[in-house]
């Protein structure tokens, strides 16, 4: 499922392509991703004007409609945007949003679990969604407030989008492991120390995710998601990965080093 990364790549994607474009259709292949939108009201709200800009908060990619409304776009497990001129309209193309000069912007998602939706703001749509704060904007002390308070697994404390957003399974197995800290680990019972490196890790596997295009395998060897796989082995002590579900999700960790 595309993370805080992925939709960072998407929205200077959208900055590189798309903006200052006007917009001469907007062709629904699906409606399924577009919730309680219809097609007509999504056509009817962007024919002829532009995008101007775009934000993000945590998985969520908001694009800028003439300043009055924004577009919002959630990935699901297998979305993605894909730009160009006279582009073919591809099977798994569910929303393509056609610009006067002929080039286009296509929202694709095989397993149609993503979604699109229209928005008056995004302070709105975080409030009314009741996402927690970015995972590459929260404070240090909130961020510990936050995962320190709960008493589930931290694993699940940092997936929970209504705690802090962005972060799904790959990265938060990463983040944990950078920090010796086993998934199953209860939130309450971290030190205010190891909620301290929790968060520093946080945005440094982030930010390091950013920089390589959020591709996995393209992290540097000294990190987990490179040898995150079946017979993986830890990439510091070499004893065999642990994969276990924890939180409803396949979970990844070093016995050794993330000893609970």
């Amino acid at each position: 499922m595309p993370e805080l990364p992925d939709v960072e790549i998407f929205r200077r994607f959208v900055d590189e392509t798309s903006l200052q474009r006007r917009l001469a259709d907007v062709r629904v292949f699906n409606r399924r991703v577009l919730n309680d939108l219809s097609p007509q009201r999504l056509k009817r709200a962007l024919q002829g004007r532009s995008f101007h800009s775009t934000a993000r908060h945590g998985k969520h990619l908001f694009v800028e409609v003439d300043g009055s409304l924004w577009l919002v776009l959630h990935f699901g497990m297998t979305g993605h945007l894909d730009f160009g001129r006279q582009r073919r309209t591809g099977p798994h193309d569910r929303v393509v949003f056609v610009f006067a000069d002929e080039y286009s912007l296509a929202f694709v998602c095989a397993r149609l679990f993503g979604r699109i939706t229209l928005a008056q703001s995004v302070e709105e749509f975080v409030a009314d969604k009741r996402l927690g704060p970015d995972a590459m904007a929260v404070s240090a002390q909130e961020f510990a407030l936050r995962v320190c308070r709960s008493r589930a697994t931290i694993k699940s404390i940092l997936m929970d989008q209504s705690q802090v957003a962005g972060i799904g399974n790959l990265y938060s197995d990463e983040i944990l492991f950078r920090s010796r800290i086993h998934p199953a680990f209860p939130g309450r019972r971290l030190t205010t120390g190891q909620a301290a490196c929790l968060y520093r890790n946080t945005r440094k596997v982030l930010r390091m995710a950013i920089e390589r295009e959020a591709d996995p395998w393209a992290m540097p060897q000294s990190c987990l998601l490179p040898h995150r796989e079946r017979e993986g082995c830890c990439p510091r002590c070499k004893a065999a990965l642990t994969r276990q579900t924890v939180a409803g999700r396949t979970a990844y960790w070093c016995p050794q080093c993330q000893r609970r």
